[in-house]
């Protein structure tokens, strides 16, 4: 359960068969240690693929986390999504016992405080997924501003 860098990952929208997959994969290891060059690795991995053939694509890190912190944002940091999380997790809290001798005000009211900087979770988990606690290089790496995540309209 733990973060792992990672610098993007390579995938296909459709299903693939497994022999096809490990052939193509053999294809883009050799090209890649061959060369050196992702570029080439991708085309090795992409060679021969007629239009109905799913095509492979690369995402890197910085782009997945950019996508899925925009929509974690926009479905649970606002409007019904934010309810329904300060609920859920006002049920959690409540399962403590000092919280629940407080009362459910109490509860709700920590809860809308905690969550009530959307930017203090970016940056946690920014620093977690690009694991800057072992390679704090990663955050000069990969630079990104709240603002600019949640506004994208491409995420």
């Amino acid at each position: 359960m733990d973060g792992a860098p990672f610098f993007g990952v390579i995938g296909v929208q459709e299903e693939i068969k497994a022999g096809d997959l490990e052939r193509r994969f053999r294809d883009f290891y050799s090209a890649f240690f061959e060369t050196k060059d992702g570029d080439k690795a991708m085309e090795a991995l992409n060679k021969d693929i007629g239009d109905s053939e799913p095509r492979f694509g690369f995402i890197g890190a910085r782009a997945l986390f950019e996508a899925s912190f925009h929509n974690y944002y926009w479905m649970y940091c606002r409007g019904k999504g934010k309810k329904a999380r300060v609920e859920l997790l006002v049920s959690r809290v409540l399962q403590n016992p000092e919280v629940k001798s407080r009362g459910i005000k109490y509860a709700r009211k920590r809860v809308k405080e905690e969550l009530s900087k959307p930017e203090d979770d970016f940056e946690f988990f920014r620093r977690r997924f690009f694991f800057s606690d072992r390679l704090p290089e990663t955050l000069e790496r990969f630079p990104m501003e709240f603002n600019d995540v949640i506004r994208a309209s491409d995420a």
